[in-house]
């Protein structure tokens, strides 16, 4: 009797142990697929909306151009065309067209036209379609044009499906829905997927070894399509079960004990943040900025760093999302604001004409903000107000209604604002003018392109004109190379800073780089 009780026992703790996990993974490969689907959700509407971005833009421009009384390929015409190319990041081509042949862009003429080759038909909001076009300036990167009543513009090759996605196999692009034909892709999209498609109709459809979620617009006819091999979910699941299973038969309990203890035990991210703060562990260097014209060091951005008690390194590309994400953004620039101020009072007070830069986030620049404390903490320690720049990030231009006045403010007593990593966002031309900036900082992936044939490469030269336009100081970022430098030079941006210059660095080691002051050797005129 004795041996059968603790048999049933055993049969009954096997049960209690195995059959909430059997259940949980049961439940746990449901929710893997709905979270796939919803993920390629995302991937689609994100393409999608790409897509009506730049169609957007397509049709202005083109309706400008048609409505434009001046000539077609005219001196003030192809002005025309360059204003609506600035104004217009998606657009790489705008030009006009006739019988099939490109006869002029904004910078160039082509006399007789340069065929665009067979057309494609037209699509369902009327525009002519010509697919695979190859440009003299670019000829590995073939284009999609598309044009109406006498003018045509194309959009940058890859910028529509300039989506990250976690997974390599994930197949994404962007289809014009009547007709349905691919403009872009990421991998191929098979033909069994577009014929269950139903035009402009949002769906899940049957993609058979793939999960295929379809998103679409009919006012601009374009659909936007994602999807991923069902093997990737099911190998995540099944992976688990094999290992997770036979342990929770045998030992669940004491398993469901340890991991209990171990998740109390474990800190987080953001516990650890605060912990770092509390012990200083985060620690500043300064990244020299260099007048392009003199080649002395006139400046230097802040950046944090931070070396945990054991002596390990955690990347400001970890802490700082994490930061933002659980709101202590703010106690980290404060924490910022502070060590800047304390390493750099004697050097600004040495050269009151040297500047440095801090980097604020979105959230501080809000009411109460870290951006309202700045003025009193640089007063209190006899800094010039003129000494400091403000780096906010496009992203913290969005709520305009929010930081305008904040960096008004600001600006009214002395210090001066820098938009950060510009083009990596979503400024416009507007945005820019209604804010009050001085300089405007182009991103390192732009400074990557010069020299190169990357459309991206492009980007630059509409950068310079725009800053020039609203008289606003350019900082180049990430400059690397002397040809980055003599490009950047002619091209009249004044400022550059990257590691050609000099590497993030201790505030000691600015200071004798400071007060050697001599030119940097990569701007000797060749």
């Amino acid at each position: 009797m004795r041996n059968r009780t603790h048999l049933i026992a055993a049969v009954l703790v096997v049960l209690a142990v195995t059959l909430p996990l059997a259940t949980a993974f049961k439940l746990a490969q449901q929710q893997a697929e709905d979270d796939e689907i919803a993920y390629l959700a995302s991937v689609a509407d994100e393409v999608l909306a790409r897509g009506i971005a730049a169609r957007k833009q397509m049709v202005v421009a083109v309706e400008t151009l048609k409505n434009d009384p001046a000539p077609a390929c005219s001196p003030e015409k192809q002005q025309r065309m360059r204003q609506l190319t600035l104004v217009s990041p998606y657009l790489v081509i705008v030009g006009a067209e006739r019988a099939g042949r490109l006869l002029c862009t904004a910078f160039e003429d082509y006399g007789d036209g340069l065929s665009l080759g067979p057309s494609r038909g037209v699509t369902a909001t009327g525009f002519e379609a010509w697919y695979g076009v190859r440009m003299p300036f670019a000829p590995d990167k073939p284009l999609n044009v598309f044009g109406r009543n006498g003018y045509v513009a194309s959009v940058h090759p890859d910028v529509v499906i300039d989506v990250f996605v976690r997974d390599a196999d994930v197949k994404f692009g962007l289809l014009t829905s009547v007709p349905r034909m691919v403009t872009r892709s990421h991998g191929t999209l098979r033909p069994d997927w577009l014929a269950s498609m139903q035009a402009n109709v949002p769906a899940v459809i049957d993609g058979g070894d793939h999960y295929v979620v379809v998103r679409s617009n009919a006012e601009h006819n374009l659909t936007g399509l994602a999807a991923s091999p069902k093997a990737n979910v099911a190998e995540r699941v099944t992976g688990q079960t094999r290992r997770l299973l036979p342990i929770g038969a045998l030992a669940g309990l004491l398993l469901s004990v340890a991991i209990v203890l171990l998740a109390r035990q474990r800190t987080s991210i953001q516990a650890e943040i605060r912990t770092g703060l509390k012990k200083r562990e985060f620690f500043m260097h300064y990244q020299p900025l260099v007048d392009l014209r003199t080649g002395r060091i006139v400046g230097a951005e802040s950046l944090l760093r931070w070396r945990r008690a054991d002596g390990s390194m955690v990347a400001p590309d970890i802490f700082i999302p994490a930061a933002e994400q659980s709101g202590l953004i703010q106690e980290v620039t404060r924490y910022v604001m502070q060590r800047v101020a304390l390493d750099t009072a004697e050097l600004l007070r040495q050269y009151p004409d040297f500047h440095i830069s801090l980097n604020f986030s979105a959230l501080d620049v809000t009411p109460g903000g870290p951006v309202q404390e700045l003025v009193p903490l640089l007063q209190s320690l006899r800094i010039p107000t003129r000494c400091i720049v403000l780096e906010v990030t496009e992203r913290g231009f969005i709520n305009a209604a929010v930081a305008r006045p904040l960096l008004h403010a600001v600006r009214a007593q002395g210090i001066q604002v820098a938009i950060d990593d510009f083009g990596t966002g979503y400024s416009s031309l507007s945005t820019l003018e209604s804010f009050e900036l001085d300089y405007l900082k182009i991103d390192k992936s732009f400074i990557d392109t010069i020299g190169t044939l990357a459309a991206t490469s492009q980007v630059v030269p509409h950068i310079i004109t725009m800053s020039q336009t609203l008289q606003l100081h350019m900082i180049a970022e990430g400059v690397e190379t002397q040809a980055q430098v003599d490009y950047l030079r002619a091209a009249g941006v004044q400022f550059a800073q990257g590691w050609l210059f000099g590497k993030p660095m201790p505030i000691e080691d600015l200071l004798a780089r400071v007060q050697a002051q001599e030119p940097a050797a990569a701007l000797s005129d060749q």
